[in-house]
């Protein structure tokens, strides 16, 4: 009867087995195939949406810059329109009435400095004295009568010499810079050695000095 029974029992076909196993794998395969599809989908969207933003904020940012850049370039037109009226309202002011002549030192230190106050009122003013040479500078305030003058040299710390650079400068008036070439022939008078240095000759008016531009 066992024997009966399995002369029964259908033989399986080894083709049938590997199609079974064939079709397991590319379903698997299939799987796997979807998963990364889906992924990359889901990568490819996320990249395009940062691209997005990135592009948004790019142009964002040159938005910015063209508005920054225009500001500038109005700030700039700006300035230099308002360069331009200082400059206007500089050429307006009147000059300082001071003017500048050179004499030898009575002690023999070097030149000194005789400015003048030629208007009909006291000015006070600010002389900027440069030595380009040696680059020493130095800075005066002084008050200079009506037709009087004052005097800077060696005993005010200063011995003039060709070269010096010299700015007179005075509140609500249009300052004057200048540049000191000794010229012996356009000296003051030197001082009589009995007359003190620093004494203010009223009424004293010498005219300018080539080149000096006071």
């Amino acid at each position: 009867m066992s024997s009966e029974f399995l002369a029964a029992t259908p033989k399986r076909s080894p083709i049938l087995g590997a199609s079974v196993i064939a079709n397991g794998v590319l379903t698997v395969g299939l799987v796997v195939v979807g998963v990364l599809y889906f992924q990359t989908t889901t990568e490819l969207a996320a990249t395009k949406a940062d691209l997005a933003k990135e592009v948004a904020r790019a142009a964002g940012l040159k938005a910015n810059l063209n508005s920054t850049r225009t500001e500038l370039q109005s700030l700039a037109a700006q300035a230099t329109k308002l360069k331009s009226e200082l400059e206007r309202e500089k050429a307006r002011l009147p000059a300082v009435p001071v003017r500048v002549e050179f004499r030898r030192s009575v002690m023999g230190q070097g030149l000194v400095g005789i400015f003048s106050n030629y208007s009909a009122k006291q000015i006070p003013v600010v002389i900027a004295l440069h030595n380009p040479t040696t680059g020493q500078r130095k800075q005066l305030s002084i008050q200079i009568a009506p037709g009087s003058m004052d005097e800077i040299g060696y005993l005010e710390g200063w011995q003039f010499a060709s070269g010096d650079q010299i700015a007179i400068r005075s509140a609500d008036m249009r300052h004057c810079e200048s540049l000191y070439r000794r010229s012996t022939a356009n000296l003051a008078p030197q001082a009589d050695a009995r007359e003190p240095i620093r004494s203010k000759r009223q009424h004293y008016a010498p005219p300018l000095m080539p080149g000096l531009g006071l």
